[in-house]
C-alpha cells in the first residue's frame, strides 16, 4: 500500500518535471530524497505511535494504581468512621437514662447556626473553647463568696488557736501534776525506807499505823499504790517488805 502510494507520487513528480523541464539526474535525486523522507516519516510515525501507546498504558496503569489506593483509602476511612460511630453509640448506651436526653439536646444545640457549615456539629476547637468558658464562669467565685470563705477560715483558725492554747495548758498542768505525784511517791518511798530502818526500834502497831497513813485514803479505801503493793506481795508469796519497796 505504501509502495503504491510512493509510485503515485513519483509519477506525479515525473509529470511535474516534464512541465518544468528538469534534467534526469536531478529527477533521480529528487525521487531518492522523497523515498528517504517517506521512510524516515514512517519510522518516526511508528516511534510516535509506540510512544503514544506506552504513555497510554502508563496512564492506564497509574489510573488503576490510583484507583486501588483510593479504594484502600475509602475502606480505611469507612472503618475509622464505623469505629467512631460504634464508640459514640456505646458511650450513649452506657449513659444513665436521664443523661441520654441531655446528650440528644447537646447534639441538637452544638451546631453552626448559619454559614456554609450550618447545622453541622461545631469543630472540636470550638467545643473546647465552649467548655473552657463554661468551666471558668460556672466555678468562678465572686468577691462575696471569697469574703465569706475567708471569714469562715479566720473563725476556724481562731478556734484552733484557742484549742491549741488549752492543750498547752493541759499539758503543762499534767506535767506539774506528774512532777507532784513523782515527788509524793519519792517522799513515800523515803518514808517507808526510813520506817524499815527503824522497824526494830518501833512497835508493830506504830509501823502499821504509819504504813496505813501512807497508802490508805480513808478507813474503808486503799490507794492504788497500796493495792499494787498487796498484789506484789501476794504474787511473790513472801513478806519481804524491803525488797518490794525498793522495786517501787
Amino acid at each position: 500500500m505504501a509502495k503504491m502510494h510512493s509510485n503515485k507520487k513519483i509519477h506525479q513528480i515525473h509529470k511535474l518535471v516534464d512541465q518544468i523541464g528538469l534534467p534526469l539526474s536531478k529527477i533521480h535525486n529528487l525521487i531518492k530524497n522523497i523515498i528517504e523522507t517517506e521512510h524516515t516519516n514512517k519510522e518516526q510515525t511508528c516511534q510516535a505511535t509506540q510512544t503514544i501507546h506506552e504513555l497510554f498504558e502508563s496512564q492506564k496503569a497509574n489510573a488503576n494504581e490510583e484507583h486501588m489506593f483510593q479504594t484502600i483509602r475509602d475502606i480505611t476511612e469507612q472503618q475509622k468512621a464505623d469505629a467512631n460511630e460504634e464508640q459514640m453509640f456505646q458511650s450513649i448506651r452506657n449513659m444513665p437514662e436521664k443523661q441520654k436526653a441531655n446528650a440528644l439536646n447537646l447534639f441538637n444545640i452544638m451546631r453552626y447556626p448559619k454559614g456554609k457549615h450550618a447545622n453541622e456539629i461545631i469543630s472540636p476547637y470550638l467545643q473546647k473553647k465552649a467548655f473552657e468558658f463554661v468551666t471558668k464562669n460556672l466555678y468562678q467565685w465572686s468577691d462575696k463568696d471569697l469574703n465569706n470563705e475567708n471569714a469562715k477560715l479566720k473563725t476556724k483558725n481562731k478556734k484552733l488557736i484557742k484549742k491549741n492554747k488549752n492543750l498547752i495548758q493541759k499539758t503543762q498542768s499534767l506535767g506539774a501534776l506528774n512532777r507532784h505525784l513523782h515527788n509524793r511517791v519519792s517522799d513515800r518511798i523515803s518514808t517507808i525506807r526510813s520506817l524499815i530502818r527503824k522497824s526494830k526500834e518501833i512497835s508493830q502497831i506504830e509501823f502499821k499505823r504509819q504504813i496505813n497513813a501512807l497508802f490508805k485514803t480513808n478507813n474503808n479505801n486503799y490507794s492504788p499504790r497500796m493495792i499494787w503493793l498487796s498484789t506484789r506481795i501476794s504474787q511473790t508469796g513472801q513478806v519481804f517488805l524491803k525488797a518490794t519497796v525498793e522495786s517501787m
